[in-house]
């Protein structure tokens, strides 16, 4: 930009930065270097074991994934041998991967946002809610990333973070307008929508899980 008059010398440049994160630009008064802020998000999944009968942790926690991923949904598969989480990124996508953090498979990969992945009882599927059609919608797909199928398909709300019932038979969901148990119907014309009581004229509680 000229300063003088304010108007554009060029077309706009991109510059990429070292870091997921960045802003904060300052140029140096030659314009030959530029500072910046840069923030590299990292997560540390780790597991430690619980007793159940004193209800407390014993030993000390051992990591199970380490590095430059930023997890920030993760569910453990119902034989306690898989691990299913989000990414947060550049994309938000859906991944698996063993117990000791072996085995990394990534299930979804595409510019839609998917998130909030949960085990079905049997662990034979995975719930998850993505804006895949235009709008968040609960979707589901097998452990080896087959068997991509739309569960539900709204046009009253939205639908996030799906939880499974206990038999496997609904989900619970939380949406823009309250929270709904979903029974899948085979396709998403099928499913039925239950809308559950509101707290009041304005408020309503977010599910979280089951009983």
């Amino acid at each position: 930009i000229d300063e003088e008059s304010g108007r554009l010398s060029g077309s706009p440049e991109p510059v990429s930065m070292p870091a997921t994160w960045s802003g904060h630009y300052s140029f140096s008064a030659d314009g030959r270097q530029l500072a910046f802020q840069a923030v590299d998000y990292r997560t540390d999944v780790a597991r430690i074991a619980f007793d159940a009968g004193a209800g407390g942790v014993t030993g000390s926690p051992e990591p199970v994934l380490r590095g430059s991923r930023e997890v920030i949904a993760f569910d453990v598969s119902p034989d306690g041998n898989w691990l299913v989480f989000q990414q947060r990124g550049t994309q938000d996508d859906i991944f698996v991967a063993k117990i000791d953090g072996a085995g990394l498979r990534q299930l979804t990969d595409d510019a839609f946002r998917d998130r909030g992945p949960e085990w079905s009882p049997d662990g034979e599927r995975i719930a998850f809610y993505s804006n895949r059609t235009g709008r968040y919608e609960i979707w589901a797909i097998r452990p080896d990333g087959s068997g991509l199928e739309q569960i539900t398909a709204s046009s009253a709300s939205d639908f996030w973070f799906p939880h499974w019932s206990r038999d496997g038979g609904r989900i619970a969901a939380s949406g823009t307008s309250g929270s709904y148990i979903v029974v899948p119907g085979g396709s998403p014309g099928a499913t039925k929508i239950e809308r559950l009581p509101l707290v009041s004229a304005a408020e309503f509680f977010r599910v979280s899980g089951w009983s």
